[in-house]
């Protein structure tokens, strides 16, 4: 594959739980997830590694040890995928589970509109969609996780390092510090948005 071109592989490890891992049937354990990572590094890939948060019956301890996983190898892992909350979709068996233990939002109904104001609260972007969100790890639990696996992650030495060396760019300090705000929840405008506000004809602020 590297001969032919290949520079990264995306790999679903989704949860840093065994027991996770069996229940969703993802037909992987955590130690061959390792060992494909180290044999990427030693080809010289680049990796993108995604994780999920809030599966069917999952704990708040189970959640941390996805958290843990992400940081301990985190030498291997080039991009990292993180999503606290896990979507419901139709026909699935996460649905069947919402409606089981009674965890679909109330009067929701998929022929109709709807939109998961929960979304923002945990730093992502609104759909129609709905998360699954279980009494052991709700709203404030995964958004807890989602703020310490971003805190985690920033404060690596290589993650600064790669950073630092990048900001010696025309105009990338200002991107990754919009991207810092960003990834804590604040809403940052872009300046498209804000010339988009100013009326036909007005000056945009600029200088002729």
């Amino acid at each position: 594959m590297q001969r032919a071109g290949c520079y990264t592989i995306c790999f679903g490890v989704e949860s840093g739980d065994e027991e996770i891992l069996n229940s969703i049937s993802k037909g992987i354990t955590l130690e061959r997830a390792v060992q494909v990572l180290r044999w990427a590094e030693e080809l010289g890939l680049y990796t993108k590694v995604s994780f999920s948060l809030g599966h069917p019956g999952e704990t708040y301890e189970q959640a941390k040890k996805t958290n843990k996983f992400a940081r301990k190898y985190t030498r291997f892992i080039t991009f990292r995928g993180y999503n606290p909350g896990v979507r419901i979709y139709p026909g699935t068996r996460v649905e069947a589970y919402a409606h089981e233990h009674g965890l679909m939002p109330a009067g929701f109904d998929w022929a109709a509109p709807y939109e998961t104001a929960e979304n923002e609260k945990l730093f992502k972007l609104k759909d129609n969609v709905p998360l699954l969100l279980q009494p052991q790890l709700g709203l404030r639990e995964l958004r807890r996780l989602r703020l310490r696996f971003l805190w985690g992650y920033l404060l690596t030495p290589r993650y600064i390092l790669t950073k630092a060396v990048r900001a010696v760019r025309v105009g990338e300090v200002r991107r990754l510090w919009r991207g810092f705000l960003r990834g804590l929840g604040f809403k940052v405008r872009r300046e498209e948005d804000r010339l988009r506000d100013v009326p036909l004809g007005a000056p945009s602020g600029g200088s002729e």
